[in-house]
């Protein structure tokens, strides 16, 4: 598979993980009535999906480690191949249970993340030559970078955490602070560097991105509280969910290409 076609296919596949942990988070969701069409709609969806996205990331992953020469891909090749492994048997063989379900839905966003790492380093872009930022100094961009990304992880297992009620939602929101500080001066530090093609449009959308995120997070927060209809809190908590896995991937390729176009002064 050459690399642009592998490119393409990456970002499609990509699309396919989003939509395989939206479907997730809504079939899972507690407000989903347990009994009626909903819910076995809302499950048999997901397994549908699950199933063709797994294939497609298993073709993924076996074209980059027999064909990719870039440096960096093959690992992701490899976690891609084993993570989705560990997907399936998670979700077909263990069933929602607390623990089993609860790294199961960790595990659909950082597969999301390694894959569009994936497509992002196949781009043509990917291939030319870097141009390179001056790190000012403290913090260090690619140290706040590398902390951003465990952050995000960090949270997405504590959202994980709270849906499958092991454990309170309090700590989500605490993090959820911390993840906004760090983000933010993230995007903050980028924008003060001189213009570059890639890292402040980048930085751009990770700040959109997580003004989308919070809000969503206070949305489902304010209408849970108020009991409203099932289904809509059950939609709204679902469209969180995915937006945090959106958030991780963007953190992980600002992260990444930080790695590649920025060197201390």
């Amino acid at each position: 598979m050459k690399t642009a076609w592998r490119h393409v296919y990456a970002w499609l596949v990509a699309a396919g993980a989003l939509f395989a942990v939206l479907s997730g988070a809504f079939a899972m969701n507690r407000e989903v009535p347990a009994s009626g069409d909903w819910k076995v709609f809302s499950i048999s969806g997901h397994w549908a999906v699950s199933a063709g996205v797994g294939l497609l990331m298993i073709g993924l992953a076996v074209g980059s480690l027999l064909a990719e020469k870039q440096l960096g891909v093959k690992p992701l090749g490899w976690m891609v191949l084993a993570g989705t492994a560990a997907e399936g048997g998670l979700g077909l063989v263990f069933g929602p249970a607390s623990f089993s379900g609860m790294a199961h839905a960790i595990l659909g966003p950082l597969l999301l993340a390694a894959v569009v790492a994936i497509a992002v380093m196949t781009s043509g872009r990917w291939q030319r030559e870097p141009r390179f930022a001056q790190d000012r100094g403290w913090p260090s961009l690619l140290g706040l970078g590398r902390n951003s990304v465990a952050l995000v992880v960090i949270q997405v297992a504590l959202g994980a955490a709270f849906r499958y009620e092991v454990m309170g939602v309090m700590w989500h929101i605490l993090m959820a602070m911390v993840v906004v500080i760090f983000l933010l001066a993230l995007v903050v530090l980028i924008t003060m560097l001189p213009p570059h093609p890639t890292l402040k449009p980048l930085a751009i959308a990770l700040g959109v991105i997580l003004f989308v995120q919070v809000f969503l997070g206070l949305t489902v927060v304010s209408i849970g509280s108020a009991k409203s209809a099932n289904l809509a809190v059950a939609g709204l908590s679902a469209a969180h969910v995915a937006m945090g896995a959106i958030t991780l991937a963007a953190t992980v390729v600002m992260y990444l290409e930080i790695r590649r176009n920025v060197r201390r002064a």
